[in-house]
């Protein structure tokens, strides 16, 4: 029985478990305050199979990186080769789902490759990292202007106005208008269940949260 008590301090040492997430429908949103989404369900189901007490936050995407890294925040679903967490994570053996990279254009606008963007204008959502992929895109081209945008609204009335060619941002999010703009498929990252090192217990999390996902019988999703 004494050998258990260590075992059973850890486990009570993980709760609450923090868990971060930023404005990314279907996967999650918040809903007038609320967490929503298939990933916030997932979570919800591994909580219950692990006994984990989940709280959810929404700080802005700029902040929640950050949040990560101190441990403010202890879990996220996301790519683990964002590169300011790099370092800073543990993450799921296999990936839980997919997220794909587009350009859009104006309706009927072709829309080049990477490398033949010329420094037109660019428009991105506010504190995205893309998977690093925006700091390869600047590097090829030194002199293009990007726009960060707070929301998905305000980006696609900027390129709509025309203040720039192109937007940068994830496909799923934006299914509803995929057949009102021109697009091209850049790039798909696999995301992952991730837990920031500095969370209470992070090697237990993490095997708590792989263990959940073979007891529910979890399948990676395909986009």
């Amino acid at each position: 029985m004494q050998a258990d008590q260590p075992q059973k301090q850890a486990e009570k040492d993980l709760n609450p478990v923090i868990m971060g997430y930023m404005n990314f429908p279907p996967l999650m949103e918040d809903v007038e305050g609320m967490p929503k989404g298939s990933m916030i369900d997932l979570v919800r189901k591994l909580a219950l199979d692990q006994k984990l007490d989940v709280t959810f936050v929404h700080p802005p995407t700029t902040r929640l990186y950050q949040a990560i890294v101190l441990g403010e925040v202890h879990m996220w679903v996301g790519s683990p080769y964002t590169k300011p967490l790099q370092g800073n994570i543990l993450y799921t053996e296999k990936p839980i789902t997919k997220a794909s990279l587009y350009l859009f254009a104006r309706k009927g606008q072709i829309v080049p490759e990477l490398n033949k963007l010329s420094g037109k204008p660019l428009i991105v959502l506010a504190g995205y990292q893309y998977g690093e992929l925006l700091k390869r895109i600047t590097s090829m081209h030194e002199n293009m202007l990007v726009l960060p945008a707070r929301n998905r609204a305000t980006a696609f009335d900027l390129l709509e106005k025309g203040r720039a060619d192109y937007f940068l941002d994830y496909r799923r999010p934006n299914l509803g208008v995929l057949r009102d703009y021109s697009t091209r498929a850049i790039q798909s990252f696999d995301i992952h269940l991730i837990v920031s090192k500095k969370a209470p217990q992070p090697e237990l999390l993490l095997e708590k949260l792989e263990r959940g996902l073979v007891n529910i019988g979890y399948q990676t999703h395909a986009e």
